[in-house]
């Protein structure tokens, strides 16, 4: 599956995660416009007075939800989507293609696609569509991603019909929902077994390798020439960080699976204490460190103390050229809700590449300069996610990272 795609489902499906009825086709317009940079993205149905029309549900007009509109089908891109049904992409002069559609030449597009939604009764309900007065980038990425979500979409407009036409006791729409939700859990527990074993029956090999490869240094080493020593080298490199890989995938499976027990959690305490050992690791080290007392969370203390754990660990790394280093932890209320911040004055990062901070296997910093895999913010994103809390990140090349985030005041379920 190419990395691009699954990223944009992945923010896509942030997106939305936590709503349903309207309120999740809103979402869904907004990031799925934004995503492909299109000025406008709609979830249209038919009218049902006048099925030679469209009636948009959620319609989002330069980053904005724009009002409810009619489109009218004929001589319009949309009848192509809807009579198929298929998805439909035109990348440029779609105005030229329709002469007679009113709304292109009022909204001033040029490239248009729309992916058909049809119910579970096989029925044509309407249409998502993204409209651009440029060509839309990756217009074919764009057609899979709103296939992928269409049965979802379609699953929120019956909710919607449910609750203002349907007569009490007809629960189709949530059984379908729920229906979804099931399937999706299911996914994911697949996915993780998969994980699992996979890393899992990958470590015997690696090992052999990589004690083939020492055993041969050791034994046969003095007999080799230097190009034969530094191909050894690399194998035994290589395998190094194929372990760090699969250790990488297991602590993310171990964090899904994980049964969430939330409490009242010291998060200054546990700071103290992970600081101390890698002081402890690290004695030649001279970090001034700033640690705001009592503050607490409510979460699972086990993955709260993973997560603060990989952010130390990478502020200590990421120091480790500074002179003068600093690490900080504080917290503040904000809008309601505290946020928490690690903060030092270590090797920053380009804000440019922000979105892939919390990415798993991604690197900001050179493998010369920094050792690491680009796994452990990757992680503190899914501890967070699973309390329900969010996590971003603030930095500049050579003056520092300052990663926040939030938690929950209320308990967690347990899940």
């Amino acid at each position: 599956m190419p990395e691009r795609y699954k990223q944009l489902v992945e923010q896509l499906h942030r997106a939305v995660a936590t709503t349903t009825g309207r309120a999740y086709l809103e979402h869904f317009v907004l990031q799925f416009g934004e995503l492909f940079a299109a000025d406008h993205a709609a979830i249209a149905v038919l009218e049902g007075n006048d099925p030679a029309c469209l009636r948009t549900l959620a319609l989002s007009a330069d980053g904005e939800l724009a009002a409810e509109l009619l489109w009218p089908l004929p001589g319009s891109p949309g009848a192509d989507v809807v009579d198929g049904p298929t998805a439909c992409s035109f990348r440029t002069a779609v105005q030229a293609k329709f002469p007679q559609d009113p709304l292109l030449r009022d909204t001033g597009v040029d490239s248009y696609l729309g992916v058909p939604l049809v119910a579970t009764s096989g029925d044509v309900l309407g249409l998502i569509t993204l409209m651009g007065r440029k060509a839309i980038a990756d217009d074919l990425l764009a057609i899979e991603i709103a296939t992928l979500f269409a049965d979802r979409v379609v699953a929120e407009i019956e909710r919607l019909n449910h609750d203002t036409t349907s007569p009490p006791g007809r629960d189709q729409p949530e059984k379908r929902v729920r229906h979804l939700e099931d399937e999706l859990q299911r996914a994911r527990k697949e996915l993780e077994t998969f994980t699992y074993a996979a890393s899992h029956d990958l470590r015997g090999p690696l090992r052999a390798i990589g004690g083939f490869a020492e055993t041969l240094t050791l034994d046969y080493g003095d007999q080799l020439d230097p190009v034969a020593r530094d191909y050894l080298h690399r194998i035994r490199n290589n395998a190094r960080q194929m372990d760090q890989l699969i250790n990488a995938l297991q602590t993310m499976s171990r964090v899904t699976r994980h049964v969430l027990r939330p409490s009242r959690v010291d998060l200054s305490r546990i700071c103290y204490k992970i600081l101390d050992r890698l002081q402890q690791q690290n004695p030649e080290r001279r970090i001034s460190v700033s640690v705001q007392e009592e503050i607490e969370a409510y979460g699972d203390f086990e993955l709260l103390q993973m997560a603060l754990a990989q952010l130390l660990a990478n502020a200590w790394k990421f120091t480790a050229n500074v002179d003068h280093a600093r690490i900080e932890f504080s917290a503040r209320n904000q809008g309601g809700e505290t946020v928490y911040r690690l903060k030092d004055n270590g090797a920053g990062f380009n804000m440019a590449y922000a979105d892939k901070l919390f990415e798993m296997f991604q690197r900001l910093h050179a493998q010369q300069a920094f050792d690491g895999i680009g796994a452990g913010l990757a992680t503190v994103r899914r501890i967070i996610d699973r309390h329900g809390g969010s996590v971003w990140g603030e930095g500049e090349v050579g003056k520092g990272a300052s990663i926040y985030f939030t938690l929950p005041q209320a308990p967690v379920a347990a899940s």
